[in-house]
């Protein structure tokens, strides 16, 4: 709960200093290319409809590593990761862990 709201915040506040408004309306008609409104999920989505350009700026407020992500879309891919990671402890559910050795 934690992180998504602290993403949220960066976000948002990232987006809003950018447009220069806090107006949410003007948000929807200066860096938003589609929307619906925000659970988790939705907040991935909104952040895959921003501008690549407004992307960038929300990823590098956050400290994504910008050199591996040529499109800008680890900011939505790794919300869309926690949802699913959150929803699943939420519910208790058995979570696996996948992981390769290079060696």
């Amino acid at each position: 709960m934690f992180i998504e709201t602290a993403l949220k915040n960066i976000a948002l506040n990232t987006i809003m200093a950018e447009i220069g408004s806090n107006s949410i309306y003007d948000m929807y008609d200066k860096v938003i290319s589609s929307f619906e409104i925000l659970t988790m999920g939705d907040f991935g989505y909104l952040l895959s409809c921003l501008t690549m350009d407004m992307r960038e700026k929300i990823s590098r407020e956050i400290g994504i590593n910008l050199s591996r992500d040529t499109y800008r879309e680890l900011i939505y891919k790794y919300v869309y990761t926690l949802k699913d990671l959150r929803n699943t402890i939420a519910h208790n559910a058995v979570l696996f862990i996948l992981h390769s050795s290079n060696s």
